[in-house]
């Protein structure tokens, strides 16, 4: 879902107050060189990457994936943001969004589900590369 400034933004119910494990999959299927596509990536109104660069990272048509934990309070949604910086439109291949305990020795991740359908999203929005 892009919005009329090119910034591509996600809006996800969650079941309750927690930490969320956000993970996003990226490629650029369009830009080989570093530098031809970047954008921040905002979760919560913070953001989490700045100047994020596909290509800059692993290279052309090669798969990037980022992982961050989200802690969404008093039942807002969880928010997601990829926002257009100074150099082109962002992009994203897919999200994942997991429940995450933290209370133990070992962290554990279960999807984000709501009436049994899993809320995490996968996508391939439309518009400009």
């Amino acid at each position: 879902p892009r919005d009329g400034d090119g910034n591509i933004n996600y809006i996800i119910p969650v079941p309750t107050s927690a930490v969320y494990r956000v993970r996003l999959h990226f490629t650029d299927t369009y830009y080989e060189e570093a530098g031809s596509r970047v954008f921040d990536i905002v979760t919560q109104g913070v953001t989490a990457f700045q100047h994020f660069d596909i290509a800059g990272r692993n290279g052309y048509k090669q798969a990037v994936v980022v992982e961050m934990d989200v802690t969404v309070d008093h039942g807002e949604p969880l928010t997601i943001t990829m926002q257009r910086g100074a150099v082109e439109n962002p992009t994203i291949c897919g999200l994942e969004v997991f429940g995450v305990n933290l209370a133990g020795p070992n962290t554990s991740s279960t999807p984000v589900t709501s009436t049994g359908a899993t809320t995490a999203v996968s996508t391939s929005p439309t518009g400009s590369p």
